[in-house]
């Protein structure tokens, strides 16, 4: 099986917490990637609870043993195996086992059984299953096979079985991720988890419909401790009363899987719950005692039991793979927050308990309908790292302790102490002071904008997530080094360098929208997700495919990015953005030099290790025309690519302005309207160019200003004698075109076989045609005597036989105009009549 990756979580998925009212806190990523399991021979459902356990062995190669016991009573055991994934469902081998009666330590009667489960005798075929157990409660229930109303003691452990060989399924990475996220709460003092007020999960009181958040005043907590009390009664030991309370809960409430669905209307007020079902009350989430609601209401139900007990007791969530039907490798979901659970502090450690999965009780708000099934099974109370793994990972112990103000990491401290205290553009603001008024550089209480998932530490004083955007920051961004940071977002600043370097937990960048020339992202290892949309970049140095690698915007452009490693062919997404007046060239490898593409958004994974934009001249760049004075904001960045290209040209060189209410150097590139210096550079350029001198910028001056055969401007004595022979050549070229005016071109036009023979004459009625200077003749052809004209012959002679391209019964268009050269530039008589005639 393939090994499946687990997304980054984000602040999108909280709409996926159980109640939409908790705390935010995206700082947890899940886990990079979920492995394929390791293969084992062992597996233990828990390590100290002795009433409900799988034990499973492989004894030799094809059988797995299985012992298993529960307090719940039992005649009857059916053995299946439920397979995972694609063909999902229930492999019924016809296994039903006797169960067999022992007594644990404290006298409780406990139902079990030894089972050896041979999966070549049964040809069980080669999958994934999770080995499936349920009961037959009474002997009557079981001379019917009546399991079902049962519900399912136990479905989760994973098998592989290839080709009649066992191997039991441990999720290695998954237990150790979970340790670390419980070694976070490991840091704190349990008595921080005995608060009866729930204060530090206030979330649980609110009333959905109304917004109101109960409070915990000293009668409610007094009700909940008398019910505590009765629940645990005859418990001697705070192992005990746990076990008693889970007991209570999973068998007495009811799950609202429609309130779960939608995200909406969950009502998870401990007090509120318990006091509806002990006086049989009805309410917006009970009838007549029976109370719904979701995993957080269980699990506030069980925390609030435990904790009047004064045993440490706490919040944990994060999501609940759909077993038996799913593994790791097949679940769709799994970064999603979508289920809580609880902790408790008994005998020296935490233990896990999950409630909410103790039953299948179920209300349907949809239809009205309950299901119940009472105490169904145990196998999350007190359950080993093993079994957690096979279906729980962690996100977050609730609550945590890792807001900003916990950092105590020396060299961070000091590199943001130094980010705080850069000044926000021309004000005295500092980014402290525009973030919190109060701001000190020393007491860490007061970093950051207030909000907690803006600013995050690990738990062990190291940051872990920075959320920072739309301040109006200015300047550079230096925040190298950070170790355990994964997110960084700081969109919407205005920010011109950022460095984010040898940060190797890095995941997700948030830079789009500032005003970036250079970021650095290098020993990045882990990015996998940057935004960096709408900066004008010039350099890149960013760790992707596997090793760090840059890019350079050449001059006259700019480009901006963005990644997402989920899309393994092109994980690269790179936008070149040529200055006004040029487009792209090219990006190119700086290594070998080829040519990787000609496109400006560019979709690749990067193989090479430099990077080279190149941007070109782009004489078909005209858009408008630009005459003296103009000033309007959409020709504003037209006249300034104008200048700038004048300038480089050596046409244009400002030394004042001259519209506007100062007179002072106007930087090249900063102009505000179309000077008169401007305008001066522009006959310039239009006298070197041989342009009409009119000072306008059109089309013809545009392209032959951002052409590669643009002219630099010359000293001012050769600039005088180009000048002299400009104007000698307008005077010739004013009577060239008088002359030309005064002509009539008259043609005719003969078909024979494959053949259209044309001739032609000039005359003047005015100007003796002999006099008359004619360079030549231009001869047009069509098919049609409207549109669709070509030149077909430019001759100094008056006759053509027209060979190429002519097919029988088409008629032909011919017409033809003489003209006179100047310098390289034809003056043209009218056109000629047009003559036509059908092909033979």
């Amino acid at each position: 099986m393939k090994k499946r990756i687990l997304r980054f979580v984000s602040t999108a998925l909280a709409a996926a917490l159980m109640v939409s009212a908790v705390p935010i806190d995206s700082t947890f990523a899940a886990l990079s990637e979920v492995k394929s399991p390791a293969q084992v021979t062992t597996f233990k459902s828990t390590t100290d609870f002795e009433k409900e356990y799988v034990r499973a062995y492989i004894t030799d190669d094809t059988v797995l043993k299985v012992n298993y016991k529960t307090p719940l009573e039992t005649t009857l055991f059916r053995v299946s195996l439920y397979r995972v994934g694609e063909n999902k469902g229930d492999i019924d081998l016809d296994i039903f086992v006797d169960a067999k009666q022992s007594t644990a330590s404290d006298g409780t009667t406990l139902y079990g059984f030894t089972y050896y489960l041979d999966m070549k005798r049964f040809e069980v075929p080669n999958g994934y299953y999770n080995l499936y157990l349920r009961r037959c409660a009474t002997a009557a229930d079981a001379e019917t096979l009546n399991y079902k109303s049962s519900g399912v003691l136990y479905k989760n452990m994973e098998i592989k079985v290839t080709g009649g060989k066992v191997k039991i399924m441990r999720y290695q990475d998954v237990i150790e991720y979970n340790d670390y996220v419980k070694d976070i709460g490991a840091l704190y003092s349990t008595d921080r988890y005995l608060d009866n007020t729930l204060e530090d999960i206030r979330f649980v009181l609110r009333n959905p419909a109304t917004n109101v958040y109960a409070e915990m005043t000293p009668s409610k907590i007094s009700y909940i401790q008398s019910i505590s009390d009765r629940v645990t009664q005859g418990a001697y030991t705070d192992y005990d009363k746990l076990l008693k309370i889970y007991e209570y809960t999973a068998k007495n409430f009811y799950y609202d899987s429609v309130a779960f669905s939608t995200h909406s209307y969950q009502y998870a007020d401990p007090y509120d719950n318990i006091y509806n079902y002990e006086n049989g009350l009805s309410s917006a989430n009970s009838v007549s005692g029976r109370v719904h609601t979701t995993c957080q209401g269980f699990s506030a139900i069980y925390l609030a039991l435990a904790r009047a007990q004064n045993i440490p007791t706490r919040f944990v969530y994060g999501h609940r793979l759909a077993v038996p039907s799913n593994d790791w490798l097949t679940e769709d979901n799994i970064d999603v927050r979508d289920h809580w659970w609880a902790e408790s502090y008994v005998n020296g450690k935490w233990i896990f308990v999950d409630p909410t999965v103790g039953t299948t009780n179920k209300y349907n708000k949809s239809t009205g309908a309950w299901t119940y099934t009472g105490l169904t099974n145990y196998t999350y109370f007190d359950a080993s790292d093993e079994q957690v793994a096979t279906s729980h990972v962690y996100m977050n112990i609730y609550p945590d302790y890792r807001a900003g103000k916990y950092i105590d990491d020396e060299y961070e401290m000091g590199m943001l102490r130094d980010f705080f205290e850069q000044p926000v553009g021309n004000s005295y603001k500092t980014r402290g002071t525009v973030m919190n008024s109060s701001y000190s550089a020393y007491d860490t209480a007061t970093w950051g904008d207030g909000t907690k998932s803006h600013f995050m530490t690990n738990g062990r004083g190291k940051t872990t997530q920075i959320q920072w955007s739309n301040k109006g920051f200015t300047g550079d961004l230096n925040l190298p080094g950070f170790t355990k940071m994964s997110v960084f977002s700081s969109h919407g600043n205005k920010y011109e360098t950022a460095n984010l370097s040898n940060s190797p937990a890095l995941k997700s960048v948030y830079l789009q929208n500032n005003k970036l020339t250079s970021v650095d992202l290098s020993s990045c290892y882990k990015l996998s997700y940057v935004r960096a949309q709408y900066n004008p970049m010039k350099n890149l140095t960013l760790y992707v495919n596997g090793q760090n690698r840059t890019f350079t915007a050449g001059d006259n452009g700019t480009f901006y990015f963005t990644l997402d490693t989920r899309y393994t062919n092109s994980s690269l997404s790179l936008y070149s953005k040529p200055d006004i007046g040029y487009k792209l060239g090219g990006v190119y490898s700086t290594g070998t030099g080829n040519r990787l593409s000609t496109k400006t958004t560019y979709h690749f994974t990067p193989k090479a290790s430099g990077h080279s934009i190149r941007f070109v001249l782009n004489p078909d760049s005209y858009k408008y025309y630009l005459a003296p004075g103009e000033s309007r904001s959409s020709r504003l960045p037209y006249i300034r690519a104008a200048a700038k290209r004048l300038n480089e040209l050596g046409y244009y060189n400002p030394n004042g302005n001259s519209y506007g209410y100062w007179y002072g150097q106007t930087a090249v590139g900063e102009e505000t309207s179309y000077t008169d210096e401007l305008v001066s550079a522009v006959i310039k350029f239009q006298v070197m160019h041989d342009i009409s001198n009119t000072g306008n910028v059109g089309q013809q001056t545009w392209s032959a200003l951002f052409s590669d055969s643009a002219k630099s401007m010359v000293s001012d004595y050769e600039y005088s004698q180009i000048l002299a022979n400009y104007e000698a050549m307008k005077v010739q070229r004013a009577e060239a075109t008088e002359q030309m005016n005064q002509l009539t071109v008259k043609a005719s036009s003969t078909a024979s076989k494959g053949a259209m023979n044309l001739t032609w004459s000039s005359s003047s009625a005015v100007l003796d045609i002999d006099s008359v200077q004619i360079d030549g003749y231009e001869l047009w052809k069509s098919t049609s005597k409207s549109s669709g004209w070509q030149l077909l012959k430019s001759t100094t002679g008056k006759k053509f036989k027209n060979t190429s391209n002519i097919k029988k019964g088409t008629r032909y268009y011919y017409k033809v105009r003489a003209y006179r050269e100047i310098g390289g530039q034809k003056i043209y008589s009218p056109w000629s009549n047009v003559t036509y005639k059908i092909a033979k």
